[in-house]
């Protein structure tokens, strides 16, 4: 009974969640200074060697106080562990902290809170990361004592499995307080020290846009370093470098930003759109920390590697006058680890994207802006030669130019005319036709079937370049473009289709059609002002913010032109000595009564002069409406 109340006991000890390798009440008891950490199972450690390793990121053997490192325990399949930080006078440092819920920080006897890291269940482990931010004042050498456990029978306790210098800090590097430029440094020794630049070391700077300095452009670019800019005249809105160390390669970016509070960040991609790329961040915040993160672009949105900091040394940065700049090495490949497929592979050739935006507390990076779109290297990149240098390439579809460029034309042009001659011109020429039609309806059926088939074929394009319809990345209100889009083509089609079934002139339904007609026209012409506007601000337009502006000089000028021709209108009633029919629609070919006005020869004579105003102000009409769409099309096809 007793044998068999022990097995019982052992098997329950064995397969409990927690407490199968330490005691759940003295768990923190077992690590300490003086602690032997051994667990309590009975059972001798082994005198075999420890086979276990504990790696700092990116093979780091100093640290800095106040410098997140990751740290990763592999080595062969495991259950439980325990690991402490012990330094050279033999006291327990603070500073562990666990990234999943697989391990928990413990206070230890004696010591203070973090200062030793467990498991949480005894579910087999083949690695365990977990970081350690040194405390301010550490110094010297410290100790990572590890105790692992195989199986319940088959641990090692207290082993020295990671030992760490103090690499002393890296100064922040020094931009200049004015407003010249900033010459990249010299290349970076390879050194694995990990580092960040503290608040109290860094110079900060909130200087507006118009006082920013400037970057200076690197004579090593295409010699001793690869490079990535926008360099004209020797200054440079970005630069990136890169250079080739074997297992790493050496970076340094340089952007401008706007705040203190600001990111700049490089991506890996393979197709030049954002989606499925490999970004490295470097992130100012905390009043002008300046730190540096692995993340990943999962469609627009982007999520932070854990640990975000895997393969990251060297690292320098800092922030002033308007410029954030960081200096690091990246491991090239993350292969045979949790992030290879998120972190990828330096050996590889990529495309480079480059972003700039705000950041807000916690070193957290807020969406770029969609007006201004990341710049993309003009071809994949080969990060092993020093002999590149690349520029940029605006990531623009031609059938998207396109069809912004036919919308316009379609409806800032023939579609104003049009409604003019409709609205306007039924009494002009009354007594004449074209091709056995009023002048006006041929003038008003040319543009808007001009208009139809424009806007069709803009229709088309843009399905044809973004592959079906596509979730508008960027403001709110500018994800409702496409649906407005829907909408004004639904409206152009169905005018001309309500035209053909149109009652008769004498009909008593007549005037049902006039007013939806006039309606579904109108409400197509107003939603596509606001929807060429709205696409004006979409990313892959690549237009300038001043288009804007033109749209709406052009609708200041309609109300203008309207009122005019209105002023026109009750000008002519006064000297109208008949009513002038509109266009008699019943055999459905453009004839009408025809009917020219009764009265005295100088009341015709007026209406001639009226007419002649009229034709006057429609020629001028055609050219600004001409103008408007020309200029308009050059700022979308040309930016």
């Amino acid at each position: 009974m007793l044998t068999a109340a022990v097995c019982v006991v052992m098997v329950v000890s064995m397969t409990s969640p927690v407490t199968w390798a330490f005691s759940a009440g003295n768990i923190g008891g077992k690590c300490g200074a003086s602690a032997d950490m051994k667990p309590s199972h009975g059972y001798d450690e082994q005198a075999t060697p420890f086979t276990y390793t504990l790696t700092a990121a990116g093979g780091a053997t100093t640290y800095t106080p106040g410098s997140q490192l990751t740290l990763n325990l592999a080595g062969g399949s495991f259950k439980g562990f325990l690991v402490q930080v012990v330094d050279a006078s033999g006291n327990l440092v603070s500073g562990l902290a666990p990234t999943d819920s697989d391990a928990q920080a413990l206070t230890c006897v004696g010591a203070g809170a973090s200062t030793g890291l467990s498991h949480t269940t005894g579910s087999v482990k083949s690695s365990l990361a977990f970081t350690w931010t040194p405390p301010a004042g550490t110094n010297g050498q410290v100790d990572f004592q590890v105790t692992v456990v195989e199986e319940y029978v088959t641990y090692w306790i207290k082993q020295t499995a990671l030992a760490l210098t103090e690499g002393g800090a890296v100064p922040p590097v020094s931009l200049p307080q004015t407003s010249t430029a900033v010459s990249p440094t010299d290349s970076p020794s390879l050194t694995t020290t990990s580092v960040s630049i503290s608040s109290s070391t860094t110079t900060t700077s909130t200087t507006t846009e118009t006082q920013l300095g400037g970057i200076q452009a690197d004579a090593a670019c295409g010699v001793s370093k690869g490079c990535f800019q926008d360099c004209t005249g020797g200054s440079c809105r970005y630069l990136v470098t890169w250079q080739d160390f074997g297992q790493n390669v050496a970076f340094e970016m340089y952007g401008m930003v706007k705040s203190a509070d600001s990111y700049i960040a490089l991506g890996f991609s393979s197709d030049r759109k954002m989606g499925s790329d490999s970004v490295i961040e470097c992130v100012a915040n905390n009043g002008g920390e300046v730190r540096v993160f692995n993340s990943y672009n999962n469609g627009y949105s982007n999520q932070r590697l854990t640990p975000s900091d895997y393969g990251i040394s060297n690292f320098q940065g800092g922030i002033s006058n308007g410029v954030l700049r960081c200096r690091f090495f990246r491991i090239k490949s993350a292969n045979g680890t949790a992030l290879e497929n998120t972190m990828y592979d330096l050996n590889q050739d990529w495309h480079l994207m480059f972003a700039t935006g705000p950041a807000m507390q916690g070193f957290l990076m807020m969406p770029h802006s969609t007006s201004d779109l990341p710049p993309v290297s003009s071809s994949r990149v080969d990060l092993q030669s020093s002999a590149t240098a690349v520029g940029q390439r605006a990531d623009t579809d031609p059938l998207v130019k396109a069809h912004g460029c036919v919308m316009i034309f379609a409806w800032v042009m023939f579609t104003s005319i049009g409604i003019l001659a409709a609205r306007y011109y039924k009494s002009a020429w009354s007594d004449k036709t074209f091709f056995g039609l009023k002048i006006w309806f041929q003038v008003h059926r040319a543009c808007m079937v001009a208009a139809l088939v424009l806007n069709s074929i803009g229709f088309i394009l843009i399905f044809v370049a973004i592959k079906g319809y596509s979730t508008i990345l960027g403001e709110t209100y500018l994800k409702s473009h496409p649906v407005l889009g829907i909408i004004v083509t639904g409206l152009c089609l169905t005018n001309p289709i309500m035209a053909f079934f149109r009652p008769g002139g004498d009909s008593d339904k007549r005037w049902t059609f006039n007013w939806a007609h006039w309606g579904v026209g109108m409400t197509a012409y107003i939603l596509s002002a606001v929807t060429i506007c709205f696409g004006f601000k979409l990313p892959k337009a690549r237009t300038p913010s001043y288009a804007i502006y033109i749209m709406i000089v052009y609708v200041i000028y309609v109300i203008i032109i309207d009122v005019i021709f209105e002023l026109i209108e009750c000008m002519n009633k006064k000297e109208k000595s008949a009513k002038v029919e509109g266009m008699e629609m019943t055999a459905k070919n453009g004839t009408d009564n025809g009917a020219v006005p009764n009265g005295n020869i100088n009341t015709k004579d007026k209406m001639r002069k009226v007419d002649k105003m009229k034709t006057f102000f429609l020629a001028l009409h055609i050219a600004f409406t001409g103008a408007f769409a020309l200029v308009l099309t050059l700022v979308v096809a040309l930016n």
